[in-house]
């Protein structure tokens, strides 16, 4: 297949080009999009038979994007569980496990980088993150979910 900027083109490619005075570049994209509207006034139904397969249809084998209902749940219990376990926690230990973990969307950031944002050392914030981690695990070990923080 002919592709943007490749230096294997196929003397049939380039002389298209030359016969239709415009650049190889042009012909590639122009060429791609021939075959996206091919592929699209073509459609592929999600329930033809793959022949490598057997019986296997295509719509088996494509996952829908869509999350189940119990994994949502699921991570809505581990959401407030998580939430619960911080709130039993000093402010400054909630501050320092939400930037370390990245939790409430955050990104999670590293020791250096929390201590800069609260003025404390790398090493300081090492020790607030194994305090709060094992009050966590002390106080709620019976919580599947946080037994391996």
């Amino acid at each position: 297949m002919l592709r943007l900027y490749d230096e294997q083109v196929s003397s049939f490619h380039r002389w298209l080009a030359r016969e239709l005075n415009i650049p190889l570049q042009q012909l590639a994209l122009a060429m791609e999009n021939v075959r996206v509207i091919m592929t699209t006034l073509n459609p592929t139904s999600l329930s033809k038979v793959l022949k490598t397969e057997g019986d296997t249809t295509l719509g088996d084998i494509i996952e829908a994007d869509v999350p189940k209902a119990e994994d949502i749940v699921a991570v809505d219990e581990i959401k407030r569980k998580i939430s619960e376990a911080l709130t039993s926690l000093p402010k400054r230990w909630q501050g320092v496990l939400k930037m370390r973990y990245g939790v409430g969307g955050s990104k999670p950031l590293d020791y250096r980088a929390v201590g800069q944002r609260l003025k404390l050392s790398h090493e300081r914030i090492r020790q607030i993150e194994e305090l709060a981690l094992a009050k966590i695990r002390k106080k709620h070990s019976e919580l599947g979910a946080l037994r391996n923080v």
